[in-house]
């Protein structure tokens, strides 16, 4: 049987360095075994960001608790694009264009949420790095 956490720290996930900032996936399925809602941490950097991409199988939210954002997200009625605080959400339907940048001086952290399994490996793609976890738990 494989090990699983159920109470995670970022000691206990992998570390992706990004050319835009740092992403942690605290529950995916590698971590706590789950098929659906996968929750991860990112820091942009300032004038960085997550240019246009979708999730063509997994609908997304974003929780803003530090920084400044200027968020796009691509509706059947048009671009909307605007500028997000610490405290504000977006949430994204399945399948919608979408960008997030840092137009703050400070980092730029946010909670991200899938709906499904699966969609948080593109970001691990593109990573630069990834560092192991600090913690042996498996």
């Amino acid at each position: 049987m494989e090990k699983y956490l159920s109470m995670v720290t970022p000691d206990d996930v992998e570390t992706q360095i990004l050319d835009w900032g740092v992403f942690q996936w605290l529950s995916e399925p590698r971590v706590t075994g789950v098929e659906k809602m996968v929750v991860g941490i990112g820091t942009v950097k300032p004038g960085k960001g997550h240019v246009r991409h979708n999730h063509p199988d997994s609908q997304e939210f974003i929780y803003f608790l530090k920084g400044k954002a200027l968020q796009t997200i691509e509706r059947p009625d048009g671009l909307q694009e605007k500028e997000l605080h610490p405290g504000d959400l977006i949430s994204i339907p399945q399948g919608a264009y979408h960008s997030t940048i840092n137009v703050g001086d400070e980092d730029l952290v946010f909670l991200c949420c899938y709906l499904n399994a699966g969609a948080e490996r593109a970001v691990a793609d593109t990573a630069l790095e990834i560092l192991p976890p600090k913690n042996n738990w498996k």
